[in-house]
């Protein structure tokens, strides 16, 4: 489940055989408070997103039912 950790080189070889130009890669996160929606729920989706390969690296991630996460903080 998930990707892969050599996954960072692989768009450009697949961009490269498609006869494409380089890809370029962006990153955001939403800007704002702690008592922003919109940033809990973006902690929460970064939460779920990296559960399982925290869990695979043996990190403790089980103290926070993030089903919870965002109404709790409201």
């Amino acid at each position: 489940m998930g990707l892969s950790t050599r996954f960072g080189t692989t768009p450009h070889t697949v961009f490269a055989d498609a006869g494409l130009g380089a890809p370029r890669l962006t990153r955001g996160t939403p800007s704002g408070t702690a008592a922003d929606a919109d940033m809990l729920a973006c902690a929460a989706a970064v939460r779920r997103l990296v559960s399982p390969a925290a869990e695979d690296g043996g990190f403790a991630i089980d103290g926070l039912d993030i089903d919870e996460f965002v109404p709790r903080f409201r």
